[in-house]
């Protein structure tokens, strides 16, 4: 969700690997049918190796609205053991509201 969470573990991904940010710009740009994150930041480009997930989404968000599209509300549910990420969300929250 834009934040980062300590963990021993951590996603795997060719870009940060932030796997809120990517299900929120998929959601934006499916709803625009405008695509998808894997076609437009595909993994086989060096430019998104390591990239803020952050800012795909403000991307995503950016060709949706070349479409016409405004985002007016979104929802995420993340489901997952560990690590606990309560003390995280409002953070999560601010950060994905500025992007969105």
């Amino acid at each position: 969700g834009g934040v980062l969470v300590p963990s021993e573990r951590g996603a795997a991904g060719h870009s940060d690997g932030d796997a809120v940010c990517h299900a929120l710009a998929d959601a934006v740009l499916g709803a625009a049918c405008a695509g998808d994150i894997g076609r437009l930041f595909p993994d086989t480009d060096p430019r998104w190796k390591d990239a803020d997930s952050v800012e795909l989404l403000r991307a995503a968000v950016a060709r949706a609205a070349e479409a016409g599209f405004v985002v007016e509300s979104a929802d995420v549910v993340v489901i997952l053991e560990r690590p606990r990420i309560a003390p995280y969300l409002d953070a999560m929250r601010r950060r994905l509201a500025d992007a969105l």
